[in-house]
């Protein structure tokens, strides 16, 4: 069994002693299963070689500005407030530029293919399929007699 998953095992034991078993469920289910031959699913271990210096400087400095007692800085709440990133084409180029599969899964592919869709699951196919079912319903209604008018009775007291 590998280190990882030894540890995984162990805090789900520690969550199940504390009665909340239904967190250890949902954690041992989430847990990809191991692969034969491979310890800690191909993850590499730690690199025990020293940090580069200037990389270091530069998480010290982050990690300066985000523990300030006086005006905490979060990374991701300057790029929010950036201008630049409340463009809404913003997306399609990170996307471009990255070169990420936005449809990719970490699931295997027996599992679920994202690629292995049906043609009629799409978007414009599903249009064009209500499009002919509803111009077939108009169609088949223009065919009908329709009345010209309706005959309505008097109402009696009894």
């Amino acid at each position: 069994m590998s280190p990882a998953r030894a540890d995984l095992d162990r805090e789900v034991a520690d969550s199940d002693a504390y009665g909340s078993e239904g967190l250890g469920k949902i954690r041992s289910l989430l847990c990809p299963p191991p692969i034969p031959g491979v310890d800690d699913w191909g993850i590499p271990p730690e690199s025990q070689k020293p940090c580069d210096p200037h990389v270091a400087e530069k998480l010290k400095h982050f990690h300066t500005l985000k523990n300030d007692p006086d005006a905490p800085k979060h990374f991701n709440d300057s790029l929010m407030m950036n201008r630049s990133f409340r463009n809404p084409h913003l997306y399609a180029k990170l996307v471009e530029f990255v070169d990420v599969d936005e449809k990719a899964t970490n699931f295997p592919r027996d599992v679920w293919d994202p690629t292995d869709m049906p043609e009629e699951w799409f978007a414009d196919k599903i249009a064009d399929a209500q499009k002919i079912r509803y111009e077939q319903q108009t169609s088949s209604s223009n065919h009908r007699e329709k009345r010209s008018r309706i005959e309505f009775s008097t109402g009696r007291r009894r």
